[in-house]
């Protein structure tokens, strides 16, 4: 609702008597009032202190009030104002050209002071309501725009992350090295995620995997001591890495360098990524130096044990051989 007291009327006539009268009404209902006597002043005044409303008198000195109405409305500026025309003149053509030229009401001479004041009243109220729907649709304007642009803005974004996951999906699928994403969520911590080299790895599909638990890699082989590892790494939230005997879908074993790394998100465990390389090769060729090794541990010892035997030997000999020469000189 406007406040009457904010509310500026511009009164344009040159008759002292209307001025007053209408200067009186208007004050005591609150409204503030200016006055001009003539259509060049009028359209000076409005173009420097634009008021609220215009009570246009049509017969002016110099230019009528026709002439004010059009070159106001013939402005940005002043367009919006409500001109309401005050004449005397009964002729319907005079009314229908101050319509055509942009006047909202007119005030017919001498006044009848409620209706004036009702239609004056009314008009404001319009014109308030006008206003700040102009105002509502330039926020809006204003709110859309910035909708616009955040949508712009995101969908940039959501383009750029979809080809981000994209190239991530590519890359992990490209990957000779088995991975899985673990749910930490969910009771048993299921897989519900495994790439292609993971199935070619273990021989078990997708389909076969998503929803299990990892265990089912080792089957019987469940006391390693590298599954401790890793169950106290998934309790406590940590990375770990383990080596451990899987066993493929058709029963052969390979063995399987774990390596487990936690997510979190806003600071809450979510899930686990494990990275898994097939080591069986790498395991054999240790398992193999190991026994050359002890093989040839082995064999140092049974060469130091006969060295040692044989310089035990020599040395029986060598005293034998001292005693028999020392007995033949006596006996000489």
């Amino acid at each position: 609702m406007f406040k009457k007291a904010d509310t500026t009327i511009l009164v344009v006539d040159d008759n002292p008597m209307n001025l007053e009268v209408l200067h009186h009404a208007l004050q005591e209902e609150g409204y503030t009032i200016r006055v001009e006597m003539d259509g060049e002043h009028a359209i000076e005044h409005v173009k420097a202190y634009p008021p609220n409303l215009i009570l246009l008198d049509i017969m002016l000195p110099g230019i009528d009030g026709f002439e004010v109405c059009r070159q106001l409305k013939s402005h940005s500026n002043t367009a919006p104002i409500p001109i309401i025309f005050m004449t005397a003149l009964s002729d319907s053509d005079d009314k229908i050209r101050g319509f055509q030229l942009g006047a909202v009401d007119y005030i017919t001479k001498p006044f009848n002071k409620e209706e004036a004041l009702a239609r004056i009243g009314l008009h404001l109220q319009l014109r308030y309501l006008s206003s700040t729907l102009e105002r509502q649709n330039d926020q809006l304007q204003v709110l859309t725009e910035q909708l616009e642009q955040r949508v712009d803005e995101s969908s940039s974004e959501l383009s750029r992350s979809l080809a981000q996951l994209k190239l991530q999906d590519r890359a992990i699928a490209a990957s000779n090295n088995g991975i899985v994403i673990v749910d930490a969520r969910k009771e048993d911590h299921p897989m519900i995620f495994v790439n292609p080299a993971f199935e070619e790895m273990t021989g078990y599909s997708k389909a076969e995997s998503v929803g299990r638990n990892c265990r089912f890699l080792q089957a019987e082989e469940s006391d390693q001591p590298g599954l401790n590892t890793v169950r106290d790494a998934i309790r406590e939230g940590k990375d770990c890495t383990v080596y451990l005997k899987n066993f493929r879908k058709d029963g052969t074993l390979f063995w399987n360098e774990l390596s487990i790394s936690p997510i979190y998100e806003k600071g809450e465990l979510t899930h686990f990524i494990g990275i898994q390389s097939d080591i069986t090769e790498r395991k054999i060729a240790e398992e193999s130096l190991e026994r050359s090794l002890r093989d040839k541990e082995l064999l140092l010892k049974e060469i130091h044990h006969r060295v040692k035997n044989n310089l035990l030997v020599v040395a029986n000999l060598l005293e034998f051989q001292t005693d028999y020469v020392f007995d033949e000189e006596i006996l000489r």
